[in-house]
């Protein structure tokens, strides 16, 4: 799973963006199949009322998850927050549970990149 976290998110985490920045096209990427767009996820945080609040959305489908709550002590475990906010989100929009299941282990780990395509972000 590809994050495309904004600058404003990746210094909060304080994360170092891996892998390359560039967008990801069919082409780009040959270990995910069959749609490397469909693994790929734009995030971004927001503050609202001093809540932190980290919106993912879906590069393919601009299928939406959102965070509430996200803390400083999260930071560490901000791979395993994000993957299962994901599975939490799938599941309750009722999605199949062994659709959600394969599209989780074909992901892989979550990889953190700079956002490339400022209008996923608003």
């Amino acid at each position: 799973m590809i994050v495309k976290g904004t600058k404003k998110l990746l210094a909060y985490l304080k994360i170092e963006p891996e892998g390359s920045s560039q967008k990801v096209t069919q082409e780009d990427d040959s270990k995910v199949s069959p749609d490397p767009l469909l693994f790929s996820w734009y995030a971004n945080m927001i503050t609202i009322e001093r809540k932190n609040i980290l919106i993912l959305i879906n590069e393919k489908t601009r299928y939406t998850v959102i965070l509430q709550g996200v803390k400083a002590a999260d930071r560490k475990n901000i791979r395993v927050l994000i993957k299962d906010a994901v599975k939490d989100a799938l599941e309750n929009d009722y999605f199949n549970a062994k659709a959600i299941t394969e599209y989780l282990s074909a992901t892989g780990d979550v990889e953190f990149q700079k956002a490339t395509d400022k209008s996923m972000l608003g």
